[in-house]
C-alpha cells in the first residue's frame, strides 16, 4: 500500500484565499412576477440573472437571487382562502 502525505494547506491554500472560494456580498431578492404557464420566460430570467452573478457579483460584492410565487411561497393551512 503506497500512501500520499499533501499537505493542502501549504500548496492550496494561497490559491483558494486569492480566487472566488469565498466573499462577502449583499444578497438583493429580484422577484419576478408571473402566472404559473410562463415556465419557459422565468427560466430565462434565471439565466440571466445567474450569469450577471457570475461576471458581477464578486467586484461588486452583490448577489442577485430570483424569486418567483411558485418557487418561493406556500399554502397556508386551515380554512379555505376563498371564503
Amino acid at each position: 500500500m503506497l500512501i500520499i502525505s499533501f499537505n493542502f494547506e501549504k500548496y492550496m491554500g494561497n490559491f483558494i484565499r486569492k480566487n472566488l472560494i469565498m466573499y462577502s456580498a449583499k444578497v438583493y431578492n429580484i422577484m419576478f412576477g408571473s402566472p404559473s404557464d410562463i415556465t419557459d420566460e422565468f427560466d430565462a430570467f434565471c439565466e440571466i440573472v445567474y450569469g450577471w452573478n457570475s461576471l458581477h457579483s464578486n467586484k461588486c460584492g452583490i448577489v442577485l437571487l430570483p424569486i418567483h410565487w411558485s418557487t418561493h411561497s406556500f399554502p397556508l393551512t386551515g380554512e379555505n382562502g376563498q371564503k
